[in-house]
């Protein structure tokens, strides 16, 4: 796996276009040298009333969405959702694919 400084670039949070079932944050990112990647919908959960979770389950990911939301915030040192663009991360990638992220709280 390899660590990339970069910024985010863009943030989206809500339901995917083509894909209004998944609701949640998304992310681009900037890795230097022209490259850039996105987070895919890792951050985003099937919504959908017809999803065969259940209640439970659904709650729990809905939870599980929200507290990862307010710990990027947080880390950020940020209120809202769009302030998140341009701030320092590490992007880890495995493969050329994303997998995770985290904001560089040490340079903020």
């Amino acid at each position: 796996m390899s660590a990339i400084l970069g910024k985010i670039t863009n943030v989206r949070f809500g339901s995917i276009p083509d894909y209004p079932f998944l609701f949640g944050i998304d992310f681009d990112f900037s890795l230097g040298n022209g490259c850039h990647i996105s987070s895919g919908g890792k951050y985003t959960i099937n919504v959908d009333k017809d999803c065969k979770w259940t209640s439970q389950e659904r709650k729990d990911a809905i939870e599980k969405s929200i507290d990862f939301i307010v710990q990027i915030l947080k880390d950020a040192k940020v209120n809202d959702v769009y302030e998140l663009k341009n701030k320092p991360v590490e992007v880890y990638i495995q493969d050329k694919r994303f997998i995770d992220f985290r904001i560089l709280t040490e340079v903020l």
